[in-house]
């Protein structure tokens, strides 16, 4: 709310009023992120930008909120649980304050009112965080969800998308013209965080990542500028935000290249028992090397939750399915598959298809490398660390890369892997929050199998805080350009909840670590 609605007070009688609506629209009984109630009057124990004690007077949250169309979210606010929750139920994260920003101006005074009282950041659009980074205990969470209009430009195929949008709209938004541009495979997902960390998808071997596809970002810096940034303009901050996550700022609005797409696309997958996994691995390589643009394979294991473990070859063809058919052939010499599926199948509806199995609020663990060839070797030995004392709910398996994706120079973004074929992921989920630990300790024994027979990198997205040291490795011939432009645009490391680029010091080296 802002000073407009009280045109014929004096600045006394118009705080007095603010606090009043404030109260009303926040039911501002503040309790603090730890314990105990305070009235309005009292201060508001939070947590700095570097772990130091902060408090935020009642005029400060008054000004924050007369300065944002959206909201302030207080923890006594009805609303508050909401929208704290984060997508991995792993994180039950408490800030001190939510500002739920409506507009790029307000994520420009969130920014700048965090900078002035040194306040721990965490930026949120989908929650989508393995890690936990979309949240915070104690510090403030600058919340994008409401900055959400999609406008689509189906002539010149282009979408302006904001920067709280989830996927899913977007998709709706786009595919209504029969365009899409690659984005995920959870609609829940928010564009914010998939779109600077790189942006896999069933899209990506045809039209690339989605970094390849973004033409031009709306960013407010550390400093509180809004800036935009494509090939023309600011083009070093369009470099970085294109795969250095959430490293160089809040990006308000993303424009994206569009491309044709049916309604209709075709899945498939075969799962076969576990005998048939040495078979499968070694088909799969010869497969997928072969595979077209269009085609995109996976291979994996699975223990089903009563332990029993099986294989499976599964993925997506952008085009009908009897033209999915045709390329799926090599695969019937794997004999009489447990379970087929291979059909038809709205392409919207198919990018929602993962929802219900990756919902809010249960718990997710998983680790990733990438891979730059079929390796028979790494194939077995994901077989014996599956079913020598297999773990129930445990995954473990090959996504393919490459096609358009790996088209794109290494340095052409601040994206570094784009000699990898695959990635190979561990992940585990779980309901009952008592399951988490073991589950997670499991998985963690087990990725320390696999991980040093792949070639390494971390999809930032999926980084969790065990990959966080490897950050520099994984950015390869790009690191040290993207620690100079940290310095640049970030100097004292305001945004460093994600897969955090530490800012080159004066003087420092230009030498990778």
């Amino acid at each position: 709310m802002g000073q407009s609605q009280f045109p014929a007070l004096s600045r006394i009688e118009r705080r007095a009023a603010l606090k009043g609506a404030l109260r009303s629209a926040l039911v501002v009984t503040a309790a603090s992120a730890f314990s105990g109630r305070h009235s309005l009057a009292a201060d508001i124990p939070a947590v700095g930008n570097h772990g130091k004690k902060v408090v935020l007077s009642d005029d400060a949250i008054l000004d924050l909120q007369k300065n944002l169309r959206g909201a302030v979210i207080l923890p006594s606010n009805p609303e508050y649980d909401a929208t704290r929750r984060l997508w991995n139920g792993v994180f039950d994260l408490r800030p001190a304050l939510i500002a739920r920003c409506a507009s790029a101006e307000d994520v420009q005074n969130a920014v700048r009112f965090a900078r002035s009282h040194d306040l721990l950041v965490a930026v949120r659009c989908g929650g989508h965080t393995y890690a936990g980074h979309s949240g915070c205990n104690g510090g403030m969470v600058i919340d994008l969800r409401p900055i959400d209009a999609i406008e689509v430009d189906p002539q010149a195929q282009i979408a302006r998308v904001g920067g709280g949008s989830l996927l899913g709209g977007m998709d709706r938004a786009t595919m209504a013209h029969g365009l899409a541009t690659t984005a995920g495979v959870i609609s829940h997902t928010g564009i914010g965080g998939l779109a600077t960390g790189g942006g896999q998808g069933r899209l990506q071997r045809k039209f690339g990542l989605t970094i390849d596809n973004i033409r031009a970002v709306e960013v407010v810096t550390a400093d509180g500028r809004l800036l935009r940034a494509s090939a023309a303009e600011n083009p070093d901050l369009y470099w970085a935000v294109r795969g250095g996550g959430g490293n160089f700022g809040i990006v308000t609005k993303f424009e994206m290249q569009l491309h044709k797409v049916d309604a209709e696309v075709s899945t498939f997958s075969y799962t076969f028992p576990i005998a048939r996994a040495q078979d499968l691995m070694k088909l799969y390589f010869d497969f997928s090397a072969a595979a077209p643009d269009e085609l995109s394979v996976g291979a994996g294991l699975r223990t089903s939750a009563k332990g029993e473990t099986t294989v499976s070859i599964s993925g997506g063809y952008i085009g009908a399915p009897e033209a999915a058919e045709k390329l799926l052939a090599p695969i019937k010499s794997l004999g009489t598959p447990v379970a087929t599926r291979v059909g038809g199948i709205d392409y919207v509806k198919l990018q929602s298809a993962a929802d219900a199995a990756t919902a809010v609020g249960r718990g997710y663990y998983t680790r990733v490398a990438f891979h730059t060839r079929g390796d028979e070797k790494l194939g077995a030995a994901m077989i014996d660390v599956m079913t020598k004392a297999p773990v129930p709910g445990m995954s473990l398996g090959f996504s393919q890369q490459g096609g358009a994706s790996g088209r794109v120079a290494q340095d052409a973004t601040a994206f570094a892997n784009r000699d990898a074929q695959y990635q190979i992921s561990l992940s585990m989920d779980w309901d009952d929050p008592q399951e988490g630990p073991d589950k997670t300790k499991n998985s963690r024994e087990r990725w320390a199998q696999i991980k040093p027979l792949t070639d390494g990198g971390v999809y930032v997205n999926h980084a969790v805080d065990d990959d966080l040291t490897e950050i520099p490795k994984n950015y390869r011939g790009n690191y040290a350009r993207l620690a100079d432009l940290k310095a640049k645009f970030d100097p004292t490391n305001f945004f460093h909840l994600n897969a955090n680029i530490a800012p080159k010091a004066a003087g420092a080296s230009k030498k990778p670590t």
